[in-house]
């Protein structure tokens, strides 16, 4: 059973899946003639939990480029940078992370990146799962079937 479906290029639709499958729960069909051929709207994006994500091209593009930015930064510049390529036939999506940064700053993180004291957590420390149990956590919450 079909929970979402998102026109992302003329020549594929991403489908999000309801059922548990191993993978993503994504998967790129083929529209059927009677689907829209248009861009992602930003209320679209903020609904599948990218919320001020960037789409760059035409719906006519047979093919995607998937922007992730670092840590406090936005799309904004991933977005410029797509459009700047001009590559053919491609579209750009430049995704905003989940997550803000703490203290009111500017721009957001994909996994949790700071201790409480607001020092980087340190990746080499043994034992230090936090940021990739946010960054499961995360991705579970946008991509788990409504």
């Amino acid at each position: 059973q079909l929970a979402r479906f998102l026109m992302v290029v003329e020549s594929c639709c991403l489908l999000r899946c309801s059922s548990t499958q191993a993978g993503s729960r994504w998967e790129w069909v083929q529209p059927s003639p009677e689907a829209s051929r248009r861009v992602p709207s930003g209320a679209e994006l903020r609904d599948i939990g990218f919320g001020g994500s960037i789409f760059t091209g035409s719906c006519s593009a047979l093919s995607m480029l998937v922007l992730l930015h670092g840590l406090g930064d936005t799309p904004a510049p991933f977005a410029q940078l797509a459009r700047a390529m001009e590559l053919p036939l491609t579209a750009g999506l430049a995704l905003r992370a989940p997550m803000p940064l703490p203290a009111g700053m500017d721009g957001s993180m994909w996994h949790a990146a700071f201790e409480t004291t607001g020092a980087l957590i340190d990746p080499r420390r043994g034992g230090e799962w936090r940021r990739v149990d946010s960054l499961k956590r995360e991705t579970r919450a946008r991509w788990a079937a409504p």
